[in-house]
């Protein structure tokens, strides 16, 4: 089964929702990718350590999972990685991940 754009467009719109309210001044950039209809990766770039911005995430995703379309028998995955660095962020492999946000740098 192969994995539409507008399908991806429709999960990327799916997490930008998802996300509101979820991010604190803590997170530096959030990148999506899509790699199936139910394999997800996410990659959350945070200043500092904090277990506040974790949990708010995983709120995140769990408000992500909850907007997924059917067929709900199909495996559902949502990998998510966090990095803590004051360095300043690459975008990942822009075949892959779509960024959702990113702060200014300057």
């Amino acid at each position: 089964m192969s994995y539409a754009v507008d399908q991806r467009n429709r999960d990327f719109v799916n997490f930008a929702a998802a996300f509101l309210g979820h991010i604190s001044a803590n997170v530096r950039a959030v990148y999506v990718a899509a790699d199936a209809p139910s394999q997800f990766e996410v990659l959350v770039f945070l200043h500092a350590e904090s277990s506040k911005d974790r949990e708010s995430v995983r709120e995140a995703l769990k408000d992500f999972e909850a907007m997924r379309q059917p067929p709900y028998d199909v495996p559902f995955e949502v990998r998510c990685d966090f990095k803590v660095s004051a360095e300043s962020i690459k975008h990942p492999d822009q075949s892959r991940f779509l960024g959702l946000y990113r702060a200014f740098e300057q």
